[in-house]
C-alpha cells in the first residue's frame, strides 16, 4: 500500500501490510502499524507489522479559511 496526505498525494515508501478487509487495487484504506497491527488477526503473537483496517467509502475535507 502507499500512504497519502490529506490531498491524496504520496508520501513516504510504500508498505507492506496484511490485508484484513479484502481491499482491492486502487481502494482508498486505513490502516495501522506496529503492534496494534497484529491485533486484527486470530493469533495475536504474530509477527504483524502493518494491517489494513477498513476500506474507506467517504471523504470530505472542510475548508479552512
Amino acid at each position: 500500500m502507499q500512504p497519502l496526505d490529506e490531498k491524496l498525494e504520496t508520501i513516504g515508501d510504500p508498505i507492506v501490510a496484511v490485508d484484513t478487509v479484502r481491499a482491492g487495487i486502487g481502494d482508498l484504506i486505513y490502516f495501522e502499524t506496529s503492534r496494534e497491527a497484529g491485533r486484527v488477526l486470530e493469533n495475536v503473537m504474530n509477527p504483524c507489522d502493518a494491517a489494513i483496517m477498513g476500506i474507506i467509502d467517504d471523504i470530505y475535507i472542510e475548508n479552512k479559511k
